[in-house]
């Protein structure tokens, strides 16, 4: 019945991962990839922690060409869209280093699927995004501690994390910062009047108060030798989740108990821990449609290897129901508890993917 429970929540949230047992991350690094100062110390979770803004949109995409360190030209659902690097500035063309930038990004992400925050957009339309590589690294950050880009501390003056990581290769000195005299990319732009770019991160809007719930009276009955007395109703449970029992809150994280799987299977789950590792969440096309469910380091994730799931991957169906909601995925895994076949829609670079995964 375990092992049951088990692939289950593999199958249906293994993006979310809420309900497998927490594992350490060991999502294999690519060997050309240029090597950060601390392996997967650039994630999501951390940079988005000290950036005070809105994500637009998240999407994956298969990178087709690198047109400068910090340009890329991704394919997504058969469209070919540009971006430019959040927060950081590689050397023009016909300054020292800029070769070698674009070829670190090249044996890094080229011909691979990678993952895609939009931030904002820049002065020339183009779309300024987080982008980050097969082993969950953001692509500006790397750059940055290798000494292969500037911090853009004209438009990503309050990030203090890119400010500290330049810092450093500044320091060092590495790469770019080798040179004493090297010339910032927006000097150089400026001295041969070349067309520059500015953006502005978006802050996130204050949450509205919600309006104060007018009073109800709570309902009153007459005994039968007519004394009042007043019948108040219990609070109601959260829907889909149960008041987790003593003992099993784990160590660091918020009590889980889900209607319908062993308490066992999911007592030592640190909820927090593996929401900060994989970071699920609904990823929309371009309209704000949602496609399915996506999550950073898949590979990292209990089970999802196994079943053949892979970074970048976007489950869009389980046995023909649309994934739209992380809030959602709850009421799915006690249905599918008794369920011994599954049909899994995955899409994988614009096309989709149908699994078909047996319960023995």
């Amino acid at each position: 019945m375990i092992y049951r429970a088990s692939l289950v929540v593999a199958l249906v949230v293994y993006l979310v991962a809420v309900t497998s047992i927490a594992q350490e991350n060991t999502t294999a690094t690519n060997p050309d990839a240029p090597t950060p100062e601390t392996p997967a110390a650039y994630t999501a979770e951390t940079i988005l922690e000290g950036l005070n803004t809105v994500v637009r949109e998240t999407f994956t995409g298969v990178v087709t060409a690198v047109d400068a360190g910090d340009l890329l030209s991704l394919k997504r659902n058969e469209t070919s869209v540009q971006v430019r690097l959040y927060g950081v500035d590689c050397p023009e063309t016909g300054q020292n280093y800029a070769e070698e930038a674009r070829a670190a990004v090249v044996k890094a992400v080229l011909d691979t699927t990678v993952s895609v925050q939009i931030l904002t957009e820049d002065s020339q339309g183009l779309p300024v995004a987080l982008v980050f590589d097969g082993t969950g690294n953001c692509l500006s950050h790397v750059l940055a501690a290798e000494g292969l880009a500037w911090w853009d501390d004209r438009n990503a003056q309050k990030d203090a994390l890119l400010r500290k990581v330049n810092a450093k290769a500044v320091s060092a000195p590495k790469g770019i910062f080798a040179d004493t005299a090297a010339l910032a990319p927006w000097d150089y732009r400026k001295s041969n009047e070349l067309p520059d770019f500015e953006y502005t991160l978006e802050a996130p809007k204050p949450e509205p108060k919600p309006a104060a719930a007018p009073a109800i009276e709570e309902p009153r009955s007459i005994s039968a030798k007519g004394t009042m007395t007043e019948n108040r109703p219990r609070p109601a449970a959260a829907p889909g989740l149960e008041p987790a029992s003593p003992g099993t809150s784990p160590a660091g994280g918020m009590p889980l108990s889900i209607p319908g799987i062993p308490a066992d299977v999911v007592k030592d789950v640190n909820v927090g821990d593996l929401l900060m590792r994989h970071q699920p969440r609904i990823a929309t096309d371009s309209s704000g449609r949602p496609l399915g469910l996506t999550a950073n380091n898949v590979s990292s994730i209990p089970h999802a290897s196994e079943y053949g799931f892979e970074e970048g991957d976007i489950v869009s169906r389980v046995n023909g129901i649309p994934i739209e909601s992380e809030a959602q995925i709850m009421g799915l895994i006690p249905q599918f508890m008794n369920v011994r076949t599954f049909q899994v829609d995955v899409l994988r670079n614009g096309k989709t993917i149908t699994k078909t995964i047996n319960v023995k």
